[in-house]
């Protein structure tokens, strides 16, 4: 995308500028009112995309306009060959109101001046304080600012902040959160005890959420940062014995916790595991019995009969229907239900995992013009050495963490999801190919 850079002096431009800004800055705490307006901002932000391209503000190279037009079509063909073809069409084509979040993303951090990168990263930063303080206060109290009271009948050990009946805070705080890492680092003078203290104590928060695929990513993301980022890996190593000592301690003194984090309640997400491995069992006597639970031989068959398994066999006997172009835009949860009646399936909204969830809605076409994307960044990262500048490594670890394979996800085509896995995305194609040419970023450097 080129972008139209002119002297903003005009009182039109000062509105603009202001619309802008408003748009951007109300972005983290829209997410966290709801859908609806998460929603509104994004037809916002495309129909103000769309203005600025026939205002001549900002232009798409021809390589840009073909590929979308092929996203577009191949979006087409796939609704029109499913069997809900009026539903799929529409959700596709709506879908692509994130692209226009993206655009809209980098535009205005190439525009913006410091000063105002500042302030966002500044207001962003109270953001994720209050959303935090409100979950340890939930955590605390058994109820946050709100209202929302910790209900363990419906998820247990698990808090959702300010969030009310979605918990999804722990998410939340990974993305946001260390996205607000990265552009503190960048803006500001930062100290490593500064470092420490903000990675430490979003880690345990999110620990404290009970969300164990948020802090999978936040574990991953260390590992990540670890790994790539010299200058960090200090303050990784200080942050990680804070947070291990911390977790240590918490799962000593929090019995709901303690189980969710361990194999206790893995027989929990099974289905009738009673039955599981019962003929084996039955001329045993009780400390056989106990041996046997405690074994990795019991507690993998435990795995494989659990919910996370039956959903993603679901998507995986779905996509063996419609190898090549998928069953449909986020179809999953109609396809799902035409399946012969098995034991080995389980059928919800989608199958918890975005990899399993592309072949079964989109096919092997989908699946590869999404890993082209993600081995594209991967080579690009290491082939122009950007794990030099940390803040390029920051997001690049949130986006390999968040993304990872081996692990549970939200549905990439929900509302919530998509909007947080396309924030990140932002943030990493500015500053894998804007942020270098960013006049104010470079005059601070």
């Amino acid at each position: 995308m080129l972008i139209k850079l002119k002297n903003q002096n005009s009182k039109n431009d000062a509105i603009k500028q202001f619309f802008e800004a408003t748009i951007f800055f109300i972005i983290p705490a829209a997410y966290i009112v709801g859908s609806f307006s998460i929603n509104l901002i994004t037809v916002l932000i495309s129909i103000y995309i769309i203005i600025l391209y026939f205002n001549k503000k900002i232009f798409f190279e021809k390589r840009e306009v073909f590929f979308y037009l092929f996203i577009t079509i191949f979006l087409i063909v796939n609704s029109l060959l499913a069997d809900l073809k009026g539903y799929s069409l529409f959700k596709s084509m709506t879908y692509l109101r994130f692209v226009f979040l993206l655009y809209f993303g980098i535009y205005f951090l190439v525009v913006t001046e410091l000063q105002v990168k500042k302030i966002f990263s500044l207001v962003l930063l109270g953001v994720i304080i209050f959303t935090s303080f409100d979950t340890v206060i939930q955590y605390i109290y058994q109820v946050d600012l709100f209202g929302n009271k910790l209900d363990n009948s419906v998820a247990y050990a698990r808090l959702s902040g300010p969030f009310g009946d979605e918990y999804i805070v722990g998410g939340y705080l990974f993305c946001f959160g260390f996205i607000n890492f990265a552009l503190l680092r960048i803006f500001f003078n930062v100290s490593r005890f500064s470092e420490v203290i903000f990675i430490s104590s979003l880690s345990i928060i999110i620990f404290l959420t009970g969300e164990r695929n948020a802090f999978l990513c936040t574990i991953l993301f260390l590992l990540i940062l670890f790994i790539n980022s010299k200058n960090l890996r200090l303050t990784v190593v200080m942050s990680s014995f804070i947070i291990l000592i911390s977790c240590f301690l918490i799962l000593k003194n929090s019995k709901g916790l303690s189980e969710r984090y361990t194999f206790n309640l893995l027989p929990n997400l099974v289905v009738n595991y009673n039955s599981i491995d019962q003929k084996s069992e039955k001329n045993i006597n009780n400390e056989s019995k106990i041996n046997n639970y405690n074994s990795i031989r019991y507690k993998v068959k435990i795995i494989t009969n659990s919910h996370w398994f039956k959903h993603y066999t679901a998507g995986i006997k779905i996509f063996k229907n419609n190898i090549l172009i998928g069953s449909g835009f986020k179809s999953f949860r109609y396809e799902c239900k035409k399946l012969k009646v098995d034991k080995d399936i389980i059928c919800t909204t989608h199958p918890h995992n975005i990899y399993i969830e592309l072949i079964s809605d989109m096919g092997a076409i989908g699946l590869f013009i999404f890993l082209s994307f993600i081995f594209y960044i991967i080579f690009y990262f290491y082939k122009k050495k950007l794990y030099k500048n940390d803040f390029e490594t920051i997001i690049f670890a949130i986006m390999l963490a968040f993304i990872f394979p081996l692990k549970p996800h939200g549905s990439i085509f929900s509302t919530n999801n998509a909007f947080m896995i396309w924030y990140v995305i932002i943030f990493l194609v500015w500053s894998f190919f804007y942020k270098n040419k960013d006049r104010f970023i470079n005059s601070r450097i």
